[in-house]
């Protein structure tokens, strides 16, 4: 784990002012209508997907049910309790639990943190694992204790494999997920800056985008133009948004001991 680093994406919240978990109302957001189409396109700008054939607008919103918000109850130096509130996504659904990953840092300071689901329902759950050589942790709620009906809305991010990520490419479009209030509501689109290049903020190999990620989109997932979770959004250097490689995140993720 990795305190006090400069541009990590957290958010602060007293609880007592206001927790994003407890609105449950899903917003109607709405893409930048800067937003350009990709590349591969097919007739009337629609896109070839793991969801089919889709626009732009359809591509986000398939991918909404699978971003979530985090909270993790804390206190400050001054012993002031705090919400610290960041993001994540799931990338495992079974019939008795659900796996999320996130940014360690949005849950180093609790063991039970309340996940926030698309729809609006939430439940607590528990920190699997940190990550041992990267900025990532593993949330498992099980189902027994999600509410009835979150099973039906939710779904898992489609994850791109070691050769789906190999073969990702400087200038790709990629889109941003995140709740740094409401769950899913943050939606920035960038492009690939590098998919391996060294980051000393991090020590570590990273996946860089553009983009201007936001506070409180730490642990959201970074999506490639075919819908596939390509890194899991740690922070900034400052300037463009800084990814663990979905391979790294998933490397670390095989390797819990249960």
């Amino acid at each position: 784990m990795k305190k006090g680093m400069q541009g990590l994406l957290l958010v602060l919240l007293v609880a007592v002012v206001f927790t994003g978990c407890k609105n449950n109302e899903v917003p109607e957001e709405s893409i930048s209508e800067s937003m350009e189409p990709s590349e591969e396109t097919t007739s009337e700008d629609k896109m070839l997907t793991v969801f089919g054939e889709i626009d732009q607008d359809e591509l986000v919103e398939k991918l909404k049910p699978s971003i979530v918000r985090v909270e993790a109850d804390a206190t400050d130096e001054s012993g002031t309790a705090i919400t610290l509130g960041g993001s994540g996504v799931v990338i495992d659904i079974t019939d008795s639990y659900v796996d999320i990953v996130t940014a360690s840092h949005v849950v180093e300071q609790t063991a039970k943190p309340l996940v926030c689901f698309y729809g609006g329902s939430t439940a607590y759950g528990s920190v699997l694992a940190y990550g041992k050589y990267n900025d990532v942790a593993f949330i498992r709620v099980a189902v027994a204790d999600m509410p009835e009906g979150v099973m039906e809305v939710i779904k898992e991010a489609y994850i791109a494999d070691n050769d789906a990520y190999s073969e990702l490419i400087a200038g790709e479009n990629v889109y941003m997920l995140g709740s740094s209030v409401r769950v899913a509501e943050d939606v920035v689109e960038g492009t690939i800056k590098e998919k391996d290049v060294f980051v000393a903020l991090f020590q570590n190999d990273m996946l860089v985008c553009d983009g201007a990620v936001t506070d409180g989109m730490s642990g959201g997932g970074t999506f490639d133009a075919k819908g596939k979770l390509i890194g899991v959004l740690v922070g900034t250097n400052d300037v463009d948004a800084v990814n663990v490689a979905i391979t790294d995140a998933m490397a670390e993720y095989r390797s819990i001991s249960y």
